[in-house]
């Protein structure tokens, strides 16, 4: 993987590095409200929010240099739908923070597990060395996909945040990069 303008490809998937042209067709997908019932997020407000969120994603890192940006959008090689969004941010020193929303029409298709999956792999073999992901704990999903790719529960964040009229607590998951290439 050379960096995070590179797409990636799996048997079912392309991941597209994220670019404002993706407001257009992710947007209706990125308004459902189930998607924001666990993460203190509201869907995007227009198309034009949304633009400036991937033109600014697609810098590809942050000013200072300490993260770089890998923020994908999951088009099905099938039917040319997309199905939802991949993000990576790893840091200077390996650590990369993972997060991904698939489109609830596209639910309980193996979308997420298979694209991370690749993702994972090119970004371990591009300096990451241990992957995270914060999960509401009511998020039973989200829990059976890292699981599935093999990370470990870590530990649990109580309060982790207030939205939508609840307290939200965390579990955060972690995989080793050499663990991410075994479970491929």
């Amino acid at each position: 993987m050379n960096g995070p303008d590179k797409s990636l490809h799996t048997e079912r998937f392309a991941l597209e590095p994220i670019a404002s042209r993706h407001a257009d067709v992710l947007f209706d997908d990125l308004a459902d409200s189930r998607l924001y019932e666990y993460i203190p997020d509201d869907p995007p407000a227009s198309k034009e929010e949304l633009r400036q969120t991937y033109e600014r994603w697609s810098r590809r890192g942050s000013a200072d240099g300490t993260e770089v940006w890998y923020n994908y959008a999951l088009r099905s090689v099938e039917d040319d739908l997309y199905v939802g969004t991949l993000q990576a941010t790893l840091t200077t020193n390996g650590d990369t923070l993972i997060a991904y929303q698939i489109f609830p029409r596209f639910w309980r298709r193996r979308a997420a597990a298979e694209c991370l999956s690749e993702m994972l792999c090119a970004l371990a073999s591009s300096g990451a060395t241990r992957f995270s992901a914060h999960v509401d704990t009511r998020n039973i999903a989200s829990q059976r996909v890292l699981t599935t790719l093999g990370f470990s529960l870590v530990r649990r964040i109580e309060n982790a945040d207030f939205f939508k009229g609840e307290r939200s607590d965390e579990f955060v998951f972690e995989l080793s990069a050499a663990e991410a290439k075994l479970h491929r």
